[in-house]
């Protein structure tokens, strides 16, 4: 099945990481570190949820083979019936990530996930479909919204295998969080959103750019 694989950076950053998912066996976890992640998600000493690198050089050998140029680990990327999430900067800076992604697997398969900072070339590549029907300034403030700080992106599916397109549009509200709080409150813009350019979520407009927009952020951007 599918993992997700995480480079933590922080002082002590493997110390810290290991005291908060505790022991290896889940039921000593659950005896000698009962908030630990594997206290309250796994179940014994094989599946105990999560891994943690026990010294600075394992750690920086499995960061390698998850993320270094000469990985050989596969993409999820399922590329049909599919479409693009991206939590936008601001969302992510405000810890906002975590609350959406749970919103969002409440309703789909998150088959791809990953962190990116996006260049001022490729916001502007990315949204030049909006380049002739927005204001140039709306414009241009999209652009630096998608370029401000790290963005997250994600592959939905329905578990059905129908299109992906439309009920996330719906899941995510209006574009102005003003207008979503009225006619969807309970949205993604509705309760992350600040103003129609930090709006929290991007979503894909149209069935057939889907695939298109997965593309983009999992292939075509480095």
């Amino acid at each position: 099945g599918r993992i997700v694989a995480l480079e933590l950076v922080a002082s002590g950053a493997i110390a810290r990481w290991r005291q908060l998912i505790g022991p290896t066996n889940s039921e000593t976890a659950r005896q000698e570190a009962p908030d630990s992640i594997r206290a309250h998600f796994g179940t014994d000493g094989s599946f105990n949820a999560v891994h943690g690198s026990d010294a600075p050089e394992t750690a920086a050998e499995e960061i390698g083979f998850f993320f270094g140029p000469r990985t050989t680990v596969g993409g999820c990327v399922v590329g049909r019936s599919t479409t693009l999430a991206v939590i936008k900067p601001h969302a992510y800076k405000d810890g906002y990530a975590g609350y959406i992604l749970d919103l969002i697997a409440e309703k789909f398969d998150i088959t791809a996930l990953r962190l990116v900072k996006v260049s001022a070339n490729a916001a502007a590549e990315f949204y030049d479909l909006y380049k002739g029907v927005l204001a140039s300034g709306q414009y241009q403030e999209m652009v630096h919204e998608l370029t401000s700080g790290p963005c997250i992106a994600a592959e939905l599916a329905l578990p059905g295998g129908e299109s992906a397109v439309q009920p996330f549009r719906e899941l995510c509200g209006p574009a102005d969080p003003e207008i979503a709080v009225v006619l969807r409150p309970s949205s993604l813009r509705a309760q992350f959103g600040v103003s129609k350019i930090r709006n929290a979520v991007h979503c894909t407009d149209l069935p057939e750019d889907g695939t298109l927009e997965v593309d983009y952020f999992f292939s075509t951007l480095p």
